[in-house]
């Protein structure tokens, strides 16, 4: 067996790659806004709005 492009440190039958469970829709949207420079106020403001 040959590992799949990119992956690093395979074995058949290890545990190559971490998959983390994928965030629901909506789960988090002030964490992503303020790593997109948005400020505590303008990402209240969204929310006081009812877009997040």
């Amino acid at each position: 067996m040959t590992p799949p492009p990119g992956l690093t440190r395979w074995r058949p039958g290890g545990a190559g790659v971490r998959m983390d469970p994928v965030p629901a829709v909506g789960e988090h949207p002030e964490r992503i806004l303020a790593g997109l420079g948005r400020s505590a106020e303008q990402i209240a403001a969204l929310r006081d709005a009812g877009a997040i």
